[in-house]
């Protein structure tokens, strides 16, 4: 098992570099939600691109959920969790 710690792009994107031929198992992990976990067979040669990922909340940080929604509104159809000159989003990936 290896694990990564990157950094999404501006539009909330990650590259990823991985052999070919098999599964790969994904572990999304960012605080105040839950890990999220993704197994995704990669063909040799071939680029792989995942749908959007949805992260729920934890039962024990529920009681975020307007603050993260008013931020959402506030932020007028831009996400909250974008990236910005203040802040990095970043993502804990296990292989």
């Amino acid at each position: 098992m290896f694990f990564f710690l990157l950094l999404l792009t501006l539009t909330n994107r990650f590259d990823v570099l991985v052999n070919g031929g098999g599964a790969v198992t994904l572990q999304f992990q960012r605080s105040p939600f839950r890990p999220l976990t993704r197994t995704v067979f990669v063909p040799w040669n071939q680029i792989v691109v995942l749908p959007p990922v949805q992260m729920q909340l934890s039962e024990d940080e529920e009681h975020l959920r307007p603050l993260i929604n008013r931020a959402n509104s506030a932020a007028n159809g831009i996400d909250a969790y974008s990236p910005d000159s203040k802040c990095r989003n970043k993502a804990l990936i296990w292989f």
